[in-house]
């Protein structure tokens, strides 16, 4: 009996080491760690064509899978070794660390103003680059400048060729070629700036990227604007603040997407970051307003939550609830002002507190504080009092219930009740953001209720 006992155990304890075993082997399998490696690149511009030799490593001793741009030419491997390598269905073994992988990628024929070389590099699946190290040597087209998405550019003219060596943290590598010489004008960790010298901006910019990634810019009239990733191609602008301004709107547009319609507040966003009035007179009427109502402690706060924004599309209401959230109450100026085609609405600030009519919540009406004034939603609140409503082309606001009949007129310092007109200090009933609003104070003294107010609540009770 002990024996059979004795027995169990070990086969007990078999079963869970081998079931162990195979958990952690499928893990690993599961996981598949991406490999980090750096690579090499030697580009030759000779005869036509670019000749590219491509150093990869190290790397673990594996197969791995290619991704080679179908515009390549005569790819070919070797190992360190110097032996060659066959690349069948795209998949080639690594046995000694390092791949050296060999391509041809036509050039054009005669010689353009700009050129623009992406999608040009073999990939590795699995493995993610962390440097790029090139090495471009340029017979054919001297006297112009090579460029692109990398931290360190230089440049040496030789009686032959003119050499460069780049070196760069993306994952894609951009380069881009001009006739017209081209400087580096602005390098620091945010932003690399290339420009050619009649360009050349008076001041750095000032501007910490939203993606908190590097941008590579190239100022130039001699190509096409492109955004490549991180790298982009802008249009000279007549002087910093206007390069500023398309930086940001471009950063903020790279990072965020927006509804078609409501792309355009882009241009009020960025002029609220650099601090710089837009040029569109919307825009500039919108960024006065925030620019008046914000103090400068509210503004670094929205800046704030802007930046730690972790959604993808950014819409006019989360921009309204920031500033609800810095402002208090419930702001709706971004989504009032959405379509760029309509009127401008000044910021106001509605009240977050519930209406109740005695004791019950009344729902989703506007209490709002304008010019020292506290004005609340006019229809929903007559409809809650049992009045029959009736509105006629803006210019009037009937009110009935059983032997009373108000007539309100908007913006004018009278009302009609029952037919007789009675003439008051101020309007008791206006227009703010094409919503009827009534007067709070006038309130208990025409419908015989009384009101009582505190913190979370506006308490409307009628009067027996």
């Amino acid at each position: 009996m002990k024996k059979n006992i004795i027995l169990i155990i070990m086969l007990f304890l078999l079963t869970v080491s081998t079931l162990i075993y195979q958990w952690k082997a499928y893990s690993v399998n599961d996981e598949k760690a991406v490999i980090v490696a750096d690579e090499s690149v030697y580009l030759k511009h000779v005869q036509g064509q670019f000749q590219i030799k491509q150093v990869i490593g190290p790397l673990p001793n594996q197969k791995y899978e290619l991704q080679i741009p179908d515009k390549l030419k005569d790819v070919k491997c070797e190992n360190r070794s110097n032996e060659s390598c066959t690349l069948k269905n795209s998949r080639i073994e690594v046995k000694e660390e390092e791949i050296t992988l060999t391509y041809t990628l036509p050039a054009p024929k005669q010689k353009p103003k700009s050129f623009l070389l992406e999608d040009w590099l073999i990939h590795l699946e699995g493995v993610d680059i962390q440097a790029h190290k090139i090495q471009l040597s340029e017979f054919n087209w001297k006297k112009g400048s090579w460029v692109g998405n990398t931290k360190e550019t230089t440049m040496k003219e030789m009686e032959l060729l003119d050499y460069y060596y780049l070196e760069g943290i993306e994952d894609e590598v951009v380069l881009y070629w001009q006739q017209k010489p081209l400087d580096i004008i602005h390098n620091h960790e945010d932003i690399v700036l290339y420009s050619s010298k009649e360009n050349k901006p008076a001041k750095n910019i000032n501007y910490i990227p939203f993606s908190q990634e590097p941008l590579y810019l190239i100022l130039t009239d001699q190509h096409k604007a492109i955004k490549n990733g991180r790298l982009w191609i802008m249009r000279p602008e007549d002087n910093m603040q206007d390069l500023q301004r398309q930086l940001v709107m471009m950063d903020i547009q790279n990072v965020f997407t927006f509804k078609p319609a409501e792309e355009w507040l882009s241009e009020v966003i960025a002029a609220l970051v650099i601090n710089v009035p837009p040029k569109s007179a919307k825009a500039k009427k919108m960024y006065g307003e925030l620019d008046r109502s914000l103090s400068e402690e509210q503004m670094k706060e929205w800046h704030q939550q802007l930046h730690s924004f972790d959604q993808k599309q950014l819409e006019s209401k989360d921009l309204d609830l920031m500033l609800s959230d810095i402002l208090g109450g419930k702001i709706r100026f971004f989504t009032d002002n959405k379509v760029k085609e309509n009127p401008f609405s000044p910021l106001i600030i509605y009240d977050s507190r519930k209406v109740f009519l005695n004791g019950k919540d009344i729902g989703e009406i506007n209490v709002l504080h304008k010019n020292d004034k506290w004005l609340i939603e006019a229809v929903p609140l007559l409809k809650a009092l049992n009045y029959q409503v009736a509105l006629t082309d803006r210019q009037n606001v009937q009110a009935d219930k059983g032997k009373i009949h108000y007539r309100f007129y908007p913006d004018k310092r009278y009302f009609d009740l029952n037919d007789q007109r009675y003439g008051i200090g101020e309007a008791p009933v206006t227009f703010a953001q094409e919503t009827i609003m009534m007067e709070m104070a006038i309130i208990p003294t025409l419908f015989n209720i009384e009101i009582v107010q505190d913190t979370t609540t506006i308490q409307i009770k009628e009067k027996k």
